[in-house]
């Protein structure tokens, strides 16, 4: 799969393709969200909060993309993190650089909210625009276009469109990996350090990028060069928000401690998968909770698979071995804090795993159900998430 092709193509061209598709496929995301909203009714049960998540009067369509945790994002837009009291405490589980960005953009854009939207559009541009660039070192035209649509039909992929951190981390992983394969290692470390602002998951950039070189440096014979060190930009990142935490909070780790609050613990991460698959029942109730632990559990499991075969791919035809220890990083963190929960979406990210499914379907018909398939959850994920249900 990585074997490198080096593809000439202008920088216009690529910039042209990936707008072609964004507008096609996000256009037709808001346009079904419209019409199935209208045809549909919110989940009474849900829990709202204080907000009751109309931020915009008689707005239906702008308020489905600010759900549950968008309510935190908000929060920390407003009021930041300060003292460790009441909410304020489990505040700190998220990370700053998206709602701080909301903040300083809304200066220009008028409201914090729709300066968060407008971010997580143009992050989730850019982060395809630099996932073309990278696939093209690796894959003729085509398989990369197919691995773009596959990323935006993915069934949790409305979140690239909502009040949430994936658009951005997405812009930043991907910039990161972009310059670090294109040996620009100044820029990587700063698009990784950015990345460890705005999720956790961002720190094993570090990790996997020194494993990547070290590798090289072994099967390649290639002598290291002193600009490799800038790459220790990237845990300034965590740095940085422990610093902040201190002065905000009293305690540098705040964000550790909160993780109790969300029912996380650290634990083993196949130990979680296991444990996962005895909480299910196998009689498959109409229950969301069963068939969302399942759903969590299958996706976790088919991207570390599929991480693991990249690897070995990798490792035994001597290639770039980043990508696939990025997606196995992207499985095996949220793993590690003792839940399976949103692990359809932390996948939604792992862009490198979507290469390797277009390049594995050889079949044009089995691509174009897949699609199908995808996009038909898409639908279902975007209109539950929109109408309050709890959907991952």
């Amino acid at each position: 799969m990585y074997n490198q092709v080096n593809q000439r193509v202008s920088l216009f061209f690529v910039f042209f393709r990936v707008a072609v598709l964004f507008f096609l496929w996000r256009g037709g995301l808001i346009l079904t969200a419209f019409i199935g909203l209208n045809l549909s009714q919110e989940y009474s049960g849900s829990y709202n909060h204080d907000s009751e998540w109309n931020y915009f009067s008689d707005h239906y369509l702008l308020n489905g993309f600010y759900r549950w945790d968008s309510d935190w994002y908000d929060y920390i837009a407003r009021e930041g993190y300060g003292t460790q009291e009441g909410r304020r405490a489990y505040a700190t589980a998220f990370f700053p650089l998206f709602p701080f960005l909301a903040r300083w953009l809304s200066l220009f854009v008028g409201d914090r909210l729709t300066a968060g939207l407008f971010l997580s559009y143009l992050s989730l541009f850019f982060g395809l625009f630099y996932c073309y660039r990278i696939g093209l070192k690796f894959l003729d035209r085509i398989t990369v276009e197919r691995s773009i649509i596959l990323l935006l039909v993915f069934p949790v992929s409305f979140f690239f469109s909502a009040f949430y951190t994936e658009s951005l981390f997405l812009f930043l992983t991907s910039g990161s990996f972009f310059y670090f394969l294109s040996r620009r290692f100044f820029w990587a470390g700063i698009f990784g350090l950015l990345a460890c602002l705005t999720r956790p998951t961002g720190i094993t950039l570090i990790a996997v990028m020194m494993a990547s070189l070290i590798f090289q440096w072994f099967s390649e014979q290639r002598k290291p060069k002193w600009s490799v060190l800038f790459l220790l930009l990237i845990p300034v990142g965590l740095l940085i928000y422990m610093i902040l935490l201190f002065f905000w909070t009293g305690n540098p780790l705040a964000f550790v401690n909160a993780q109790s609050h969300w029912s996380r613990s650290n634990t083993f991460p196949l130990l979680t998968l296991l444990q996962a698959w005895y909480s299910l029942d196998f009689s498959f109730p109409r229950d969301m909770t069963n068939i969302q632990l399942a759903i969590n559990w299958f996706c976790a499991v088919g991207f570390l698979i599929l991480g693991v075969v990249m690897l070995i791919t990798a490792w035994k035809e001597k290639t770039d071995i980043g990508l696939p220890l990025w997606v196995l990083a992207g499985v095996l963190m949220p793993l590690s804090t003792g839940s399976v929960d949103s692990m359809v979406r932390y996948c939604s990210v792992l862009f490198p795993g979507f290469f390797s499914i277009a390049t594995h379907i050889k079949s044009d018909i089995f691509y174009f159900w897949l699609i199908t398939f995808w996009s038909s959850l898409l639908v279902v994920y975007s209109l539950g998430f929109m109408n309050k249900f709890w959907v991952v």
